[in-house]
């Protein structure tokens, strides 16, 4: 005696869960239903419900390394990874001796940094050249043609191991 606006065909999940709506059983089937709108969406929900959790039920037997924390603030970023491993960058503006704060400590001095300057309208080359490195910051010298305090931007990006 009901109404059916429209007919699917899409494959059937049956889940089962524990007391505490954890769920114990997934298996999915291919069969052909008949169902209303209404139904279709609470099905759907629920499947999207589910699959929003799996990562979090599922990271624990994890064996490859995943993300745990990401961080971005205008040209300022961060990657977390659940081995301890880090990736992390942004833009500094320099004119000769500068200090950059990383926004995540390393552990150790043991980390590769890199820098990228694009070079002027008059085609003087810039770079960076660190002169001295710790896990929390490096002290660098930034230079442009053979003017050292002209002021411009550079990308760094710097990967190692964080400080726990």
């Amino acid at each position: 005696g009901e109404s059916w606006e429209q007919v699917y065909t899409f494959p059937a999940v049956y889940y089962e869960t524990d007391t505490s709506g954890k769920i114990i059983d997934f298996q999915a089937y291919k069969p052909f239903q008949a169902v209303d709108n209404s139904h279709l969406k609470n099905y759907l929900s629920k499947i999207k419900n589910y699959l929003s959790k799996k990562a979090e039920i599922d990271l624990s037997n994890c064996t490859k390394p995943y993300v745990t924390q990401t961080y971005v603030s205008g040209t300022s970023w961060y990657r977390v990874w659940s081995d301890g491993w880090i990736e992390q960058g942004g833009v500094i503006t320099t004119s000769g001796l500068t200090t950059l704060s990383f926004m995540k400590a390393f552990r150790d001095t043991d980390y590769n940094i890199s820098f990228a300057a694009q070079s002027d309208i008059a085609g003087h080359i810039r770079g960076v050249a660190y002169t001295m490195i710790a896990a929390a910051s490096i002290t660098m010298y930034g230079f442009s043609g053979g003017d050292n305090y002209r002021t411009f931007q550079a990308r760094w990006r710097a990967c190692g191991y964080v400080s726990t």
